[in-house]
C-alpha cells in the first residue's frame, strides 16, 4: 500500500479538508466571541492570556480572528 504522505493528492485532499473543518468551526465559534470580549472589557487580564485561554496558540492570530469578528483589535475594546 503506498504511503499518503508520499501522494500528492492525499494531501491536497486533506489540507482542503482541514481548511473546511475549521472555517466551519469558526462559523460556529463566532458566537462564542462573547467570552474574551467580555474577558478583554472587564478584567485586567493580559490579551496574550485570554488568547490561550480560549486555545489559540498566538496572540496575534488571535487579535486577527477578534478583529474580523468585531472590526476592532483586542486593545481597542478595552480603551
Amino acid at each position: 500500500m503506498a504511503n499518503a504522505s508520499a501522494d500528492p493528492n492525499a494531501r491536497s485532499n486533506y489540507c482542503s479538508a482541514k481548511r473546511s473543518f475549521y472555517h466551519q468551526c469558526a462559523i460556529i465559534c463566532i458566537s462564542a466571541w462573547h467570552v474574551p470580549k467580555r474577558l478583554i472589557e472587564k478584567t485586567e487580564l493580559p490579551i496574550v492570556e485570554i488568547a490561550i485561554a480560549c486555545g489559540f496558540a498566538s496572540a496575534s492570530h488571535f487579535s486577527k480572528c477578534f478583529r474580523n469578528a468585531f472590526g476592532t483589535n483586542p486593545s481597542g475594546c478595552r480603551n
